[in-house]
């Protein structure tokens, strides 16, 4: 055989080796689970309430958009928790979130395959956005207020406090509406006031873990108003003057919630089913508020945690029924 013959040859066995290696190498790594499944574990996990409303929802079509969208906000969400006080760490992984949305808005209809990530959220996400086709600025401000939160962490007043809970629960809402296919400006206004409401209570729910932490989730504006030190939020009240004093701070806070509550459901009065259910959510924001209430205003007290999701289930169920939070 000539040299150039013999050549061809092992180029051809080196090319098949290199076809079987690649091979190998696929049967070793774990398929990437279901998309929708997998996101439907995460928001079950960490955003029950939220995955409870996400069933409810109609048309039956929009559930896993409303699941991905719920479990991209677990993701970014969850990134403060995980880093810590590592905030390049952070930064960079919110940096990561914000390229899966500009790859998943580029390269035209599916996205833009060769940057995308091949993880089961953001696969789910661009289907999501692909098959409903959600708005971008709301996506990207949802990132961008995690972000701030995770640079700069507290708030300086209550208009920060509204302004941080419409850039993330609001935005959230929005996204919600266009994936159960709702263009109503009715319908939008009472989500921005919802979400808003939905915003407020969650950062108060957390207010014991966020407190050991030594992270304050009442403005800076109100501390100074009752006279409050933040030692007293983080180690707790030792004397009745201080309990009240911080009891008042939550009184402010959970009145501007109440506010918006009460402005959503004069909105969402006569919205059409698949709108209503969308803002399902609602229902956790108006329930925590009735329970705060009860326990006197003490964001502290253990009532506010359900021992049992059972009555929450029979609300939402309700509230689907009646378009009443």
């Amino acid at each position: 055989m000539t040299q150039r013959v013999v050549s061809r040859i092992l180029q051809h066995r080196r090319a098949l080796g290199a076809v079987a290696a690649h091979k190998r190498a696929l049967s070793t790594v774990p398929s990437m689970p279901n998309p929708d499944q997998h996101c439907a574990d995460i928001v079950r996990k960490a955003d029950y309430d939220g995955y409870l409303c996400s069933l409810l929802a109609t048309p039956r079509t929009a559930r896993p958009s409303l699941l991905a969208l719920r479990a991209f906000n677990v993701e970014i969400a969850s990134i403060k928790e995980a880093v810590r006080n590592n905030t390049r760490s952070g930064t960079m992984r919110m940096q990561w979130w914000m390229d899966v949305v500009n790859a998943v808005y580029s390269g035209g209809n599916g996205g833009d395959a060769r940057v995308l990530p091949p993880e089961p959220v953001c696969v789910a996400l661009n289907q999501a956005v692909q098959q409903h086709g959600l708005t971008r600025r709301w996506l990207e401000r949802m990132i961008a207020a995690r972000r701030h939160e995770l640079e700069a962490p507290g708030w300086t007043s209550i208009a920060d406090l509204e302004t941080y809970a419409e850039h993330t629960a609001s935005s959230l809402l929005y996204l919600s509406l266009e994936a159960a296919g709702v263009a109503d400006e009715r319908a939008e206004h009472a989500a921005g006031h919802i979400g808003k409401a939905v915003g407020i209570c969650t950062l108060l729910r957390a207010v014991q873990h966020h407190s050991a932490q030594k992270l304050s989730v009442l403005p800076g504006q109100l501390l100074r108003k009752h006279l409050v030190a933040s030692t007293v939020l983080f180690n707790g009240a030792r004397t009745e003057a201080e309990a009240e004093a911080l009891a008042a701070c939550f009184y402010d806070v959970a009145c501007v919630a109440k506010g918006h509550m009460e402005q959503g459901q004069e909105l969402a009065s006569g919205l059409s089913n698949d709108a209503f259910r969308a803002l399902l959510p609602g229902v956790r924001a108006a329930w925590y508020l009735e329970a705060l209430e009860k326990a006197g205003f003490n964001a502290f007290d253990a009532s506010l945690t359900p021992r049992s999701w059972i009555p929450f289930q029979f609300r939402v169920a309700r509230a689907a029924m009646t378009h009443k939070f």
